[in-house]
């Protein structure tokens, strides 16, 4: 570390053995002090929480990590749950969602006529479909009905490929799985 004892003791009293054994005995210490306590200033925000603060947020905030989610992602959840706000409007709704689900992962229409709120986002968010659904019944109405579902695999982005290539896949597959083909 790039902090010593020694330096802290005034010119006069750096010569003396006694004071430089008693500095060199307790540089470990004051190491491990120095590391806790950066780790602890580091722990007070979100963006650079160790795992041990990120399950306190958590635990705080109602949110369960699931054993696959990395550190960032745990991140973005607890981020996107300290940035609800009232009041809930469509465009308040739509920030929320890009924070979750990243820009343009999502469309979100509502029909005033029968009061429907219809959320669909695409398949690569499956993961996060119980969040998103989580944050809908937590910021919507409840004079709204909530319509939120995964976008399935259109015929047309299907259309393309041979039988033979999509031999392999089931029809559920197809439809309700992220397929990359090459």
């Amino acid at each position: 570390m790039d902090r010593k004892l020694l330096d802290y003791l005034p010119d006069a009293l750096r010569p003396y053995r006694e004071l430089r054994a008693i500095a060199a005995g307790q540089q470990a210490l004051f190491e491990a002090l120095w590391q806790s306590l950066d780790r602890t200033l580091d722990d007070q925000f979100v963006a650079t929480a160790s795992d041990y603060a990120l399950t306190r947020w958590e635990r705080m905030l109602g949110i369960y990590a699931r054993g696959t989610e990395t550190l960032d992602e745990r991140r973005a959840r607890v981020l996107a749950r300290l940035c609800e706000q009232l009041p809930f409007t469509l465009r308040t709704l739509r920030v929320q969602l890009e924070a979750l689900c990243g820009a343009g992962g999502f469309t979100i229409e509502l029909f005033s006529g029968n009061n429907a709120l219809r959320v669909r986002a695409p398949l690569a968010l499956r993961n996060y479909q119980d969040d998103i659904r989580d944050l809908l019944e937590r910021v919507v109405p409840c004079a709204l009905w909530i319509d939120f579902d995964l976008e399935r695999n259109p015929h047309r982005k299907l259309a393309d490929f041979t039988h033979a290539s999509l031999a392999r896949y089931t029809h559920e597959n197809l439809e309700n799985e992220v397929i990359k083909l090459a």
